[in-house]
């Protein structure tokens, strides 16, 4: 769990800019994908 915070808090400004539903879908996505 700890682990899916920490790329979310790395996720780049422009999802932050986003909806929290996007920057969630966008940040385990690029979890998964980093």
């Amino acid at each position: 769990m700890r682990g899916a915070i920490r790329p979310h808090e790395h996720a780049p400004p422009r999802y932050k800019h986003e909806p929290s539903r996007r920057s969630l879908s966008i940040s385990y996505t690029g979890g998964q994908r980093y």
